[in-house]
């Protein structure tokens, strides 16, 4: 039974890797060889030994999708520059980029921070997604936050002002993807909405592997 579980696994990765870039030929190198280790090990009944090449090979493979994620997004937004040196790709071994997670901080002089994370069917979409078709249900639920559109997407925000902190918490579903941006001592709900309009989300749908429709 483990057998046929870990096979077809083993098939999928090697199609994954296999149509990478050309400017990736070490890392398309080193997942192979994971790739032919976990199935020189699960020929042998080693089927422990051969799951943990075969993860290893899928976080590398998730490490490259994370890179080409983080490639996609600005690197400035406004007076917020981005501290690429921060970046993260968080993999929790999933294929094919469903489980990653992709952080970017954003900053300003001003204090200003923002956190941009990018998770691929994440277990939250579903609850974002439910109360952003039915907003009028929560109107008594303010700690949720608000519907509200950046461009033409829907997304929901909530901002508090009431400490010496102010803070914004966005969210907005893009295909199977869930976008969250956590912000700290932002000026206001609209310079948060401002910051969440400039990015190129069909760059981004594109190295998501989602289909965006354009504004």
């Amino acid at each position: 039974m483990m057998k046929k579980f870990i096979l077809p696994a083993i098939l999928l990765l090697g199609v994954a890797f296999s149509s990478f870039a050309q400017d990736q030929d070490k890392e398309k190198e080193e997942i192979n060889k994971h790739v032919l280790k976990s199935q020189e090990l699960l020929e042998k009944g080693k089927y422990r030994e051969s799951a943990s090449e075969m993860q290893e090979a899928i976080n590398l493979i998730n490490d490259i999708i994370g890179a080409q994620i983080l490639e996609s997004l600005p690197e400035t937004i406004n007076d917020l520059e981005s501290s690429t040196a921060e970046d993260q790709t968080t993999s929790l071994g999933s294929l094919m980029g469903a489980g990653i997670t992709v952080t970017r901080n954003y900053h300003n002089e001003k204090g200003e921070v923002i956190m941009v994370t990018i998770t691929p069917n994440s277990p939250q979409l579903n609850m974002v997604e439910t109360f952003l078709a039915n907003p009028d249900d929560y109107k008594d639920a303010s700690h949720i936050g608000e519907a509200i559109k950046v461009g033409k997407r829907d997304a929901m925000l909530k901002f508090d002002d009431s400490n010496e902190v102010t803070f914004g918490f966005l969210q907005m579903p893009l295909g199977n993807t869930l976008i969250t941006m956590r912000g700290d001592r932002i000026e206001s709900p609209e310079s948060m909405v401002k910051f969440a309009a400039s990015f190129d989300y069909k760059a981004l749908g594109k190295a998501l592997g989602v289909v965006v429709a354009e504004e």
